[in-house]
């Protein structure tokens, strides 16, 4: 089976953040995908100085060789695994690790009002909530302005003032007569949504009901916009120029800069585009 450069960086990547460093890759292989309602699962057979092991995908998690001896084993037993801690962590972030990976700390208190909910019982509980939320929206302003890329400028803007940040954010990565309908999809919800989510920590009725809708409208707004960078940093179509395959991936290269960069490549045929900040 045909192993990817990009998709055979990444894992060793992996492999070598839960090694030890003086463990040394031998070679990588992937040997099956496997599609399991509707969640795409690569199974890699990684050799290395400390023995062999099974990387497995979506999301991703290695086994040793020794555990599980086939590769029909180590799936089950991963998909098994998987579906455990999904029940368990139904209130985790359903975003992508691309979405994710622009703004981690953002979804991280996003993560926070998740869990909290579940244990919330009294009103007091809801407004805090709607409080994790809030904090949630205005790291998210705050990091994603703070992009190079981005370049905008918010010095008249207080640092809580997430509604005007969200404007010049989306100005700034959703630019053009094309995107004119997407920026006012992007300010009218991140302005609703703040507005609900600011309400809701003032309510000294709140419900289970307010939480939760709070909720969710604070995750629909983290991922649109951190779809809405994704696309403008990729500063690319989301269709491959040389093949037209939609499998256009960006590739996370640490060696780019001083803090890595983002690639923008073609899963189907190899095409691949510029880097940021190369120098």
């Amino acid at each position: 089976m045909e192993s990817p450069e990009h998709e055979r960086r990444n894992i060793e990547e992996y492999f070598r953040l839960e090694s030890p460093e003086d463990d040394e890759i031998v070679r990588s292989e992937k040997i099956a995908t496997e599609a399991i309602y509707g969640h795409r699962h690569d199974v890699w057979d990684l050799e290395a100085k400390s023995g062999r092991w099974w990387i497995v995908t979506n999301p991703t998690n290695l086994y040793r060789h020794d555990d599980f001896p086939s590769m029909e084993i180590v799936l089950s037993f991963h998909i098994g695994l998987m579906a455990r801690l999904a029940a368990r962590s139904a209130r985790e972030p359903t975003a992508s690790d691309e979405q994710q990976d622009r703004t981690p700390a953002a979804w991280r208190k996003f993560a926070q009002a998740a869990q909290a909910i579940d244990t919330a019982d009294e009103a007091e509980e809801f407004q805090a909530v709607g409080m994790r939320c809030r904090e949630a929206l205005v790291k998210f302003a705050r990091d994603a302005a703070a992009s190079e890329r981005l370049a905008v400028d918010g010095s008249d803007l207080k640092k809580g003032d997430f509604v005007g940040w969200s404007q010049i954010i989306v100005n700034a990565a959703a630019s053009g007569q094309n995107n004119k309908a997407l920026r006012v999809y992007l300010k009218t919800t991140a302005k609703t949504t703040w507005d609900f989510v600011a309400a809701l920590t003032h309510d000294d009725d709140a419900t289970r009901h307010d939480a939760e809708i709070a909720l969710s409208a604070t995750e629909t707004v983290l991922a649109a916009f951190s779809d809405a960078l994704v696309r403008f940093e990729r500063g690319a179509p989301d269709r491959c120029p040389t093949c037209e395959s939609y499998r256009v991936v960006s590739d996370f290269r640490p060696d780019i800069g001083d803090a890595g960069g983002y690639v923008t490549l073609c899963a189907n045929c190899g095409w691949e585009d510029g880097a940021e900040d190369k120098a």
